[in-house]
C-alpha cells in the first residue's frame, strides 16, 4: 500500500479569521509543514483537499454537490481522485514523520478501511483511509453523517497512539503562537 499524502485544507477558519493552510508558521505555510511530514514518512504524491491552491500541491476540490458540507465531502473527493489517501490537516503543523509512519506501518498491518491516529482524543482526520472506505463514507453521508467519527463504526477502524504535541490543532493566534515557540525550542 502506497497511499497519497492529503492536506485537508478547507474549512472556514473562523476562529483564526483567515485561511489557514496559507497562514505563515516561521515563514511558510503551515500546509507546507504538514505536506513536507507527509513527504518525510514516504509518500511520493502529496495533494491538497480543497483550500486556495497557493501551496504549490495539486488541488482537489470537493465535488460540487458536496462543497461545504464538512470533512466527509473532502475525504470522498481524495478517495475517488486517488484512491488509498492519507489525510491530515493543514492544521496540524507539528505533525511529525515519525508519527505519520507509526499510522503507515499499522495500515500495512491491520485491514480495515481506516487508520486512525489517537493522541489525548480520536483523531479521525490525521490517518489513512483506504479506497475501500469510499463507499462507506458516500452511503453515510447520504445518511446524514458529516463527519468520520459519525460516519465509521469502531469496526471499521484501527487507532494508532501518537504524541499530543505532534497532533496540536492551531485554531487560534495563541495557539500559532504557542506551536511557533514548541517548534523553535525543538521540543
Amino acid at each position: 500500500m502506497s497511499p497519497v499524502g492529503a492536506v485537508l485544507c478547507g474549512g472556514r477558519s473562523t476562529r483564526m479569521g483567515r485561511d489557514k493552510a496559507t497562514l505563515e508558521l516561521l515563514g511558510r505555510p503551515m500546509g507546507l509543514w504538514v505536506a513536507d511530514a507527509l513527504s518525510s514518512a514516504g509518500l511520493a504524491r502529496v495533494v491538497a483537499l480543497g483550500g486556495p491552491g497557493s501551496l504549490g500541491l495539486d488541488v482537489i476540490e470537493d465535488p460540487p454537490e458536496m462543497a461545504g458540507s464538512g470533512p466527509l465531502a473532502p475525504l470522498i473527493a481524495g478517495l475517488r481522485a486517488e484512491g488509498d489517501i492519507f489525510v491530515c490537516p493543514c492544521d496540524v503543523p507539528a505533525i511529525s514523520g515519525e508519527a505519520i509512519g507509526l499510522v503507515l506501518d499499522a495500515a500495512e498491518a491491520r485491514p480495515t478501511p481506516v487508520v486512525l491516529a489517537v493522541s489525548d482524543q480520536l483523531e479521525p482526520l490525521i490517518g489513512v483511509y483506504r479506497a475501500e472506505a469510499l463507499d462507506l463514507l458516500v452511503e453515510r453521508r447520504a445518511a446524514g453523517a458529516r463527519g468520520p467519527k459519525t460516519a465509521l463504526r469502531d469496526d471499521e477502524i484501527t487507532t494508532v497512539p501518537i504524541p499530543a504535541a505532534v497532533a496540536r490543532n492551531v485554531n487560534t493566534p495563541e495557539d500559532l503562537a504557542e506551536v511557533e515557540a514548541t517548534l523553535v525550542s525543538g521540543g
